[in-house]
């Protein structure tokens, strides 16, 4: 395509999904604009992907008009704002078609929101910017005030591209930060590169397979898959109730005004109508959570969609364990929610030795009939209300002398649950009276303050990657990548840990500095530009190969502020 004809739905649709790309590759916006545009490679969801993508990314509830999905990646998204693209009416437009998919409301069946799917390969334009620590174009700069480096936007837009903690951080080769230790092996390195069932597992899990009766698997995974990223808490009845309220009383306010007096009250007929039409609202807007009930045949299609995932969630919380706390030896596993079984194959593979019970406990019959065969975590969804979670939560933290290992999707659904089991756990109030050590965050935490990034205004998920070798079934590729978020909780403080900041993002590589996004110590986010002048060799070479979850070995110390460069 030599030219951008037309200016209809779908190419504004496009052109509002890349404005910001340029300006700044970092940041919460960046992460917005990843979240709902890009999708690479194409997911795989089966043959509604429109409906099931928007769902999963949050933009069904309420539905939203249109939406468009690029199928590039982020360094070629990255080079349109370079040598990649070319100047076209003030923008840059990408040299080479990329392939999109773009998604327009057709129309509303319930709460359901069914979309109308464009796939397409087209060049796209995006607004005129830079890439952070880059200068502008020299066409751009117009007297002093012109803006020449990323630090300088960042002061007039807002964005803290923080330095880590000067004076104090500084580690050089001086140091015995670490030892003989490479630095790709640093003491904050927590990732695993990528994780394999163990082969007895495989094998159970073929043969059960192979023995079933189910017809169109594939697509009944698809499906579940689908269904367990998008669902929901379960409503409140207080919360209900007040939406009821505030939607009565919106509705009461139309009505009003027509009739001859407005402080009259209505008619018996014309408060069952506007009654009627609150209930209809409410079934459209509000999610239907219900229980899920697991038969012998739906146990066996969450074992093929879940059981690979699931297994590297855990596992890679486990490794966190098993690296800072190595005297950790547990003798008995209580697996609440368990599934499949899958974390207690994980706890196997990693305290096999000195583990001697194993109790999984689960509500669905089929699903315990299939784990005992095959010899999860994601379980605080199944609870229909927050006073079953919060008992629940405080009945198993009641039941744990070493952790509780919490994992969910890494949704914001996901995380939130998370985030009320933190505050049950630490709010107290449920001692032990044999037990009197006091709870602390293990992971992935670094403090004990509110999470900062749940921001009413633009709350986001605190999610991992785990990369896992998933079962052998032809549909699946050789490799996938598990999104979860998880919570570690521990009794008593651990001794000698140091509370380094947690990595939250992708780590950014440029010429002679890293981009690092930090969950700190005070409980605040930081976007940490790191550079050998500035922070030393070793702490350069550590962030440069450190990876998203792992932990930067820096101390910070009390009170001191972290200020912008």
């Amino acid at each position: 395509m030599g030219s951008l004809k037309g200016t209809g739905p779908l190419f504004l649709a496009l052109l509002v999904a890349c404005l910001l790309l340029c300006a700044s590759t970092q940041g919460p916006r960046y992460q917005k604009f990843l979240w709902q545009h890009h999708d690479n490679p194409r997911t795989d969801v089966g043959r509604d992907y429109c409906g099931a993508m928007m769902q999963r990314r949050g933009m069904a509830q309420p539905c939203k008009d249109i939406n468009t999905f690029i199928h590039a990646s982020r360094a070629q998204l990255r080079s349109v704002c370079r040598d990649g693209g070319t100047l076209y009416q003030g923008m840059r437009r990408s040299k080479r078609p990329l392939a999109v998919t773009t998604c327009e409301l057709k129309r509303t069946q319930g709460a359901r929101c069914i979309y109308r799917s464009h796939a397409a390969s087209r060049q796209f334009p995006l607004a005129q910017g830079w890439i952070p620590n880059q200068p502008l174009p020299k066409r751009e700069a117009s007297g002093a005030a012109a803006l020449r480096t990323a630090g300088e936007y960042a002061k007039r837009h807002g964005t803290a591209f923080a330095t880590i903690i000067p004076r104090v951080s500084q580690v050089d080769n001086s140091s015995d930060f670490l030892g003989n230790v490479p630095h790709r092996r640093h003491p904050g390195v927590l990732h695993l590169r990528s994780v394999r069932l163990p082969a007895e597992l495989v094998k159970a899990a073929q043969l059960l397979v192979e023995q079933s009766t189910v017809h169109g698997l594939k697509d009944q995974v698809v499906s579940l898959t689908n269904y367990l990223w998008s669902r929901k808490r379960p409503l409140e009845a207080s919360e209900l109730q007040r939406r009821g309220q505030q939607l009565e009383q919106q509705l009461r306010e139309k009505v009003q005004p027509r009739t001859a007096d407005a402080s009259s009250p209505l008619t018996d007929a014309e408060v069952e109508k506007l009654q009627r039409r609150v209930l209809n609202r409410l079934r459209k807007t509000t999610y239907h959570w219900e229980a899920l009930r697991y038969t012998d045949e739906l146990s066996l299609v969450y074992m093929v969609a879940r059981l690979d995932g699931g297994f590297a969630a855990v596992s890679r919380a486990f490794h966190e364990i098993q690296k800072r706390a190595p005297a950790f030896a547990p003798r008995t596993l209580l697996d609440f929610g368990s599934g499949t079984g899958s974390v207690s194959w994980a706890a196997h593979g990693a305290w096999g030795q000195t583990l001697c019970e194993y109790l999984c406990v689960d509500s669905s019959a089929p699903m315990l009939a299939l784990a005992e065969r095959l010899l999860q975590a994601f379980s605080l969804n199944e609870l229909p209300s927050l006073a079953e979670r919060r008992e629940t939560i405080r009945t198993l933290w009641r039941k744990k002398e070493g952790f509780l290992v919490l994992v969910e999707n890494g949704t914001k659904e996901g995380h939130q649950m998370l985030m009320e089991a933190r505050e049950i756990i630490l709010g107290g109030g449920d001692k032990v009276a044999h037990d009197p050590r006091e709870a602390h965050v293990f992971a992935p935490c670094p403090h004990h303050l509110p999470c900062p990034r749940l921001n009413p205004e633009q709350p986001l998920p605190c999610n991992y990657l785990q990369a896992y070798h998933p079962l052998p079934f032809r549909w699946n590729p050789a490799l996938k990548e598990e999104l979860f978020s998880f919570l570690i909780l521990r009794r008593g403080p651990g001794v000698g840990e140091e509370p380094w900041p947690r990595i939250t993002q992708a780590v950014l590589g440029r010429a002679q500095h890293v981009h690092c996004h930090l969950c700190c110590a005070d409980g605040s986010l930081q976007h940490a530009v790191i550079t050998t002048r500035r922070h030393g060799r070793d702490l350069y070479r550590c962030a440069r190969l450190s990876h998203w979850g792992d932990r930067l070995p820096v101390t910070m110390p009390h009170g001191e502020a972290v200020p912008g460069e």
